[in-house]
């Protein structure tokens, strides 16, 4: 095995070994000034079972596996089909199409819930389409024909520290280390 493949596998162990450190080991309380202190019955409200932690863990599991997934399949797709513009149309084109039949199956009738109604949620639902999905798919496209997946791939686990980050700024979470 190459070394090249050796710290791909490593980088991707080394990942998932963080990401289920941040869910399972829960420190002491980062008491950050910009976050609001919880009563004692808000902090039961909010409880984690053991059950919650293996099921939280198991989906880190397949998410990290599933992008990892993604990554080679873009690299190797890449290869063969230059236009990272088109590509990128492509993947927000099934991926609309998988999320309309999962929401076709999970809502079963429900109709209200197909109505475009002109708020938050549909803000929401456009930011995360445009920005989130096809503006940053186009750019690793485009990162990763010019230096290959593993630079593209190497940000990833920063993803979850901005993510807690932001989540104690905007929503008021309180940040444990660890968990």
């Amino acid at each position: 095995m190459s070394i090249r493949s050796q710290a791909k596998i490593n980088g991707t162990g080394a990942t998932v070994a963080g990401a289920m450190i941040m869910t399972f080991v829960q420190g002491p309380n980062l008491n950050l000034p910009w976050t609001r202190k919880l009563g004692i019955q808000e902090q039961k409200q909010g409880e984690v079972t053991l059950q919650h932690t293996i099921i939280g863990g198991s989906m880190i599991i397949i998410g990290c596996f599933s992008w990892a997934c993604f990554m080679i399949l873009q690299a190797v797709t890449l290869r063969t089909y230059p236009a990272e513009l088109s590509l990128t149309a492509w993947i927000c084109l099934l991926a609309t199409a998988e999320a309309t039949t999962l929401a076709l199956v999970m809502e079963k009738g429900n109709v209200s819930a197909w109505f475009i109604k002109w708020d938050m949620k549909l803000l929401a639902a456009s930011y995360t389409g445009i920005f989130c999905s096809g503006i940053a798919y186009y750019l690793q496209g485009v990162v990763m024909k010019a230096r290959g997946p593993v630079f593209v791939t190497a940000f990833s686990p920063l993803n979850m520290v901005i993510v807690a980050v932001l989540s104690s700024f905007i929503l008021d979470e309180q940040m444990y280390l660890g968990r």
